[in-house]
């Protein structure tokens, strides 16, 4: 059975022998689904699952690891990728690039009722892998649709970017799309010039997508919006916007950017695209409170700077 996604502009098909179970934020982003609004692009992705017993053997040099994932560097220089199901030791999954555009999910029989699930292929499949062919990139941040434009409010975990994007809705003064993840999208010329912003300003370069995920704030709208600005967030006892300079922008932002650090032209292609990012986009400090006055002090920035 095939399932169709449009994800960040990106056709993602899901081959499976089982019919899949697509709820929660993914049903939003299903093919078929009348919210699924986003325009597509001439970019598709396939995902196949495939039920195998025999899994490469785990040896090499750990290139990263963490709860779910598992990447190991083989003495052939060939890099294996192991799933784990969450709360599990045992790999689940290894994931096989099959070509540039498509990728082999090879599961364990005994993990099946995971990956029946959309988000279990998804979660195998590392999102910022098929995101980052098409030079787009998974962004730490809330993503507040403030007037038909993203801003984005961008911090470690637990440093209140949930917080602080439902406090725009609590003031009226704008929307939260995503709570915890975003895409970021450099457009291309011909897109620039296409787009119904065109008449304002020339200088949306960047597009902003929801995802069906959202981390712990359960808010996953799908919207695509022209990028405004980013604020870094910074718990202060005051609130006030303070600029940042071109390099503190960068190592800000790559920070909370997605990237499989142990792959070289991987951190290249993201670190030039920051580069630019942050020289077109502005991209200031918020120190602030949890309260309404780092809101309109957000609203007098953006004013400053239309």
């Amino acid at each position: 059975m095939r399932t169709e996604f449009i994800i960040a502009r990106i056709q993602i098909s899901v081959k499976t022998s089982y019919e899949l179970i697509v709820n929660g934020g993914y049903s939003l982003y299903r093919l078929n689904s009348k919210k699924a609004n986003v325009k597509m692009l001439n970019e598709s992705y396939e995902i196949l699952m495939v039920e195998d017993s025999v899994f490469p053997r785990m040896e090499g040099r750990v290139l990263y690891q963490d709860e779910l994932n598992l990447y190991i560097l083989t003495k052939k220089g060939e890099t294996l990728h192991y799933f784990r199901i969450p709360l599990t030791r045992s790999a689940a999954a290894w994931c096989e690039t099959t070509g540039k555009q498509s990728l082999t999910i090879h599961y364990r029989q005994e993990a099946k009722e995971y990956f029946e699930k959309a988000c279990g292929c998804f979660n195998a499949a590392a999102f910022e892998n098929i995101l980052y062919i098409y030079r787009k990139f998974l962004f730490h941040c809330s993503y507040v649709d403030v007037g038909g434009e993203a801003v984005l409010f961008s911090a470690h975990s637990g440093g209140g970017k949930t917080t602080h994007a439902l406090l725009w809705e609590q003031c009226g003064l704008g929307e939260m799309i995503n709570g915890d993840r975003a895409v970021i999208e450099k457009l291309d010329e011909h897109q620039i010039e296409n787009s119904e912003k065109r008449d304002i300003s020339c200088r949306y370069r960047y597009m902003v997508h929801g995802l069906p995920i959202a981390g712990s704030s359960k808010v996953f709208k799908n919207r695509s919006l022209p990028l405004r600005a980013i604020f870094m967030l910074e718990k202060a006892s005051i609130n006030e916007v303070v600029d940042l300079s071109i390099a503190k922008s960068f190592l800000q932002v790559v920070e909370q950017i997605t990237i499989h650090m142990w792959d070289r032209e991987f951190v290249d292609v993201a670190t030039a695209f920051v580069t630019e990012l942050v020289q077109n986009v502005p991209v200031k400090l918020l120190r602030c409170r949890p309260d309404e006055g780092a809101v309109y002090a957000v609203r007098e920035a953006l004013n400053a700077f239309k």
